[in-house]
């Protein structure tokens, strides 16, 4: 057991204050036996690997906002179930302190996003437990997975992906809404080829996914020179910089280049549009592409509340032309975001660091250089954001 909780809300970097809606978190434990060779945790000082462990402290904190955002009337801002640690390891099936968080958010009427790789929800009392909060418009299952047959080469002690598809489709059935996440997206192993990418969309629709979400390939350098060799994949030795800011003496993550994202956005984002799908990517500022009101799938929840994001400006000045960081930040009420002083007002573990997030956001907006790290679909022209298409030269 852990010996403090975490923060219930998303550590603040560029790259997450400016684009993630979703940054409040619950993770019932700190750390995942699944072993995936890309795993994110381990950047963040957790436990990736290992049994995992418990933190029933988190949930008591998550149970305390909950229980005061109902008893102050607020929209509610969805959790995230979890966002490094599987909530659902083998562990759960005796701990059951995933299931605890679910009692919680039916019982104080609080929407959250389940996102696993882990399948124990298919069970009861999981399943039933998701279903209630489905039926109330408080849950949304996210399946992530990384290729539809060669996971084992990267994901050893996970669940095989059409394992976790075909548990998904089961809760479609029964009314949950289901989004899968291709992430991390990896050249050759995951869908690449367009007409991979159109079947395994058509696949999705005709399962009951509803939203699909495209979050591709980030690590150290080393990372990928050993996927390009295992897999002889030559696009993974074009890399570029992801880290804006080197930190600890930790090597800077790269990620593959920018017309290869694109390329492969620009497969998916049609491919979704012809299977009658909702579509956005994670974390990649690729707006343009974007059929969906947020990346996370939240809208799919009832009255759920979010942050502004880049995407939320993007649309502003693409629709309506070009406007300052200041004007920008004036017009986010306007958007139905959680922002300015209206963040006051909740509770204090979530309030505090959310508003240092969109203080985070406001700034990069004044920032030429960083914003063009951030998204190829804004820019700063004499002190004015515009919107700029991907077919646009950078």
């Amino acid at each position: 057991m852990t010996s403090r909780a975490p923060s219930l809300v998303v550590g603040s970097t560029w790259v997450t204050s400016t684009l993630c809606h979703s940054l409040l978190r619950v993770e019932p434990y700190s750390s995942c036996p699944f072993a995936c060779s890309y795993c994110y945790a381990r950047w963040y000082g957790w436990g990736p690997g290992g049994a995992a462990e418990g933190a029933p402290e988190m949930i008591a904190a998550f149970e305390r906002v909950a229980r005061l955002v109902r008893r102050r009337g607020l929209r509610p801002i969805p959790f995230r179930l979890a966002t490094l640690v599987d909530p659902f390891p083998p562990q759960e099936a005796g701990a059951k302190l995933t299931l605890r968080a679910l009692a919680i958010a039916l019982e104080h009427e609080y929407p959250i996003i389940v996102n696993a790789k882990g399948v124990l929800y298919a069970k009861e009392p999981w399943r039933g437990a998701l279903r209630k909060l489905a039926e109330r418009g408080l849950a949304l299952l996210q399946v992530s997975l990384s290729s539809t047959n060669g996971a084992a080469q990267l994901e050893p002690r996970a669940p095989p992906p059409a394992e976790r598809l075909g548990s998904a489709a089961q809760l479609a059935e029964e009314g949950v809404p289901v989004a899968v996440r291709v992430s991390p997206h990896i050249p050759r192993l995951s869908p690449t080829r367009r007409e991979e990418v159109e079947e395994f969309a058509s696949r999705l629709r005709e399962m009951g996914f509803r939203h699909l979400i495209l979050e591709f390939l980030r690590g150290e350098p080393r990372l990928f020179e050993s996927l390009a060799e295992r897999l002889g994949a030559a696009e993974l030795r074009e890399v570029e910089p992801y880290s804006l800011r080197e930190a600890g003496g930790a090597p800077p993550l790269v990620r593959v280049r920018l017309p290869l994202r694109v390329g492969v956005a620009l497969a998916y984002a049609e491919a979704a549009r012809r299977a009658g799908l909702a579509f956005a990517t994670c974390m990649e500022g690729l707006f343009e592409l974007h059929t969906a009101p947020d990346c996370c799938g939240a809208y799919l929840l009832r009255d759920a509340a979010l942050r502004p994001t880049l995407g939320d400006v993007y649309c502003h000045v693409a629709s309506r032309g070009p406007a300052s960081p200041a004007e920008a930040a004036a017009a986010c009420a306007s958007w139905g975001r959680v922002c300015g002083s209206e963040l006051l007002e909740y509770p204090r573990p979530i309030s505090k660091p959310l508003r240092y997030h969109e203080r985070r956001l406001w700034r990069a907006l004044g920032d030429a250089r960083l914003l063009e790290r951030l998204t190829p679909n804004l820019r700063l022209e004499g002190g004015l954001v515009v919107a700029r298409r991907l077919s646009e030269p950078r």
